[in-house]
């Protein structure tokens, strides 16, 4: 998966399209990959990335954090090109 692949299911994720996640779209976007745990893996991953406190994943570096979550514990991908 590509950079820009991760980033358009990032938009395809956030439901309501105000470009930002929520641990809730996080949530429903987890169930979709199979994993277990599913609202606990969105609490943590929220904790973990979400390093301005908004309750979102809004902000490029929050992104970035999140690919490198998915690539360590999710076992996903993600190369730049």
């Amino acid at each position: 998966m590509t950079e820009e692949q991760f980033r358009e299911w990032l938009r395809h994720i956030d439901q309501n399209k105000d470009g930002r996640i929520s641990k809730e779209e996080l949530n429903a976007a987890l169930k979709t990959l199979g994993l277990r745990c599913k609202r606990l893996r969105a609490w943590w991953v929220m904790k973990k990335n979400d390093t301005d406190k908004s309750g979102y994943i809004d902000t490029e570096s929050e992104i970035r954090a999140l690919m490198e979550h998915a690539r360590k514990h999710w076992g996903i991908d993600i190369r730049s090109k």
